[in-house]
């Protein structure tokens, strides 16, 4: 194939690529607008639905009462509460 052959098969497909396949920048930035709107409502409405499944708590607490709802709703405390039985529970076995 010679030179010139080449360069007008360049150019036909660089005029194709340019005509239909590219995407303005303006479709581009609606297109991520409307992305990030369905993101947020997305994020929004499970955000209200853990706001709803949490307790509402209305007078006084004892202490043992606090620690209960704690440890049912906080992860980390959990968490701890399960590594600190297990240490007592080993501890136990453990001859000095």
């Amino acid at each position: 194939m010679s030179r010139e052959a080449i360069t007008w098969i360049v150019l036909g497909v660089t005029a194709i690529l340019i005509s239909g396949g590219c995407v303005s920048s303006e479709h581009f930035y609606k297109e991520v607008s409307l992305s990030r709107g369905a993101a947020y409502r997305q994020w929004k409405s499970r955000k209200e639905r853990q706001e709803q499944s949490r307790p509402a708590i209305s007078g006084t607490l004892s202490v043992k009462d606090c620690l209960k709802l704690s440890l049912v709703h906080n992860k980390v405390l959990q968490r701890n509460n399960v590594r600190r039985q297990y240490w007592f529970r080993d501890s136990k076995h453990q001859s000095w």
